[in-house]
């Protein structure tokens, strides 16, 4: 929920479907400029009942006590993604990620690291090895991993099972933020 304030133009309840700061921001500006340009309120909050773009930021709502957040999976994501979440987390961030084989191993450390330093729970695996080793990309992620956890908990575990891992260990109000090819809806 969120109000929009101007000496010339009043104010605006608004109702968003969409989650994070960064959305909230976006839509202030938007609306800004809609009224600059004396469009009607109306047609101004017609227009914002859209929802989120799918993979990005998206909520996933199964009747569970604790959030699933589902975004797209590069360094500059994982940061923005987490540090977001963070804004909004009442309890524990679980970051699910995988990194994929015969694609750029420098990312590997950098994208352990940052889920290390921004979440409180990691769990990470080689998501579609392709002709690497599996224990190998694993191995780089730890790298990074390793540089931030701390005492924070880590696993480094099968792809197939990490999303069941993260959901069986998820408690009420924690934030499951899977980071992946969020657009695809399998």
């Amino acid at each position: 929920r969120s109000s929009v304030h101007h000496e010339s133009f009043g104010e605006m309840a608004l109702k968003l479907h969409i989650t994070g700061i960064f959305n909230v921001y976006n839509v202030m500006s938007a609306v800004g400029a809609a009224l600059a340009e004396h469009i009607d309120a109306a047609v101004i909050k017609a227009a914002l009942g859209f929802t989120a773009v799918p993979g990005r930021f998206e909520l996933v709502k199964a009747g569970q006590d604790f959030s699933i957040i589902v975004d797209m999976r590069n360094a500059g994501r994982v940061e923005n993604v987490l540090k977001t979440a963070r804004k909004i987390a009442k309890k524990r961030i679980i970051a699910v990620f995988g990194c994929g084989g015969d694609r750029d191993r420098t990312k590997r450390p950098i994208m352990g690291r940052l889920a290390a330093e921004l979440a409180d729970v990691v769990i990470a695996t080689s998501d579609n090895p392709r002709t690497e080793d599996p224990e190998f990309i694993l191995s780089q992620v730890e790298e990074g991993v390793d540089e931030a956890i701390g005492t924070k908990h880590h696993e480094l575990i099968v792809a197939a099972a990490m999303l069941y891992r993260a959901i069986e260990m998820a408690e009420k109000d924690d934030i499951v933020v899977i980071l992946g090819k969020g657009h695809e809806n399998y």
